[in-house]
């Protein structure tokens, strides 16, 4: 378990904490919690997919959010500007996305 902030994260805690939410609707997939990142995917599928047939922006959008809601604070809790690093193909495939904290 890895303290990126002041509460323990784990991809168990994050999938937990994400049930019945709009990236567990979407398919957000917790991969890796390191001690100064975290790594998640998102499935470029029919609930992701704009109607040409590539990832909708909304979606990274949420998958940025719900990354740097909980990488957004350090260890002192106060709020630093994050960069999201997102990796991989606009059509059916998985986007992956990493955020250093």
């Amino acid at each position: 378990m890895a303290r990126i902030s002041k509460q323990p994260v784990s991809v168990a805690i994050l999938t937990r904490i994400h049930h019945q939410t709009a990236p567990e609707h979407l398919g957000t997939e917790f991969l890796e919690v390191g001690d100064d990142f975290i790594r998640a995917r998102v499935p470029v599928d029919a609930r992701t997919r704009r109607p040409y047939g590539i990832l909708h922006g909304g979606v990274s959008v949420v998958l940025a959010e719900t990354l740097a809601e909980r990488a957004g604070f350090d260890l002192e809790g106060t709020l630093r500007n994050k960069r999201l690093d997102l990796v991989g193909e606009l059509r059916n495939t998985r986007v992956y996305a990493r955020v250093p904290v």
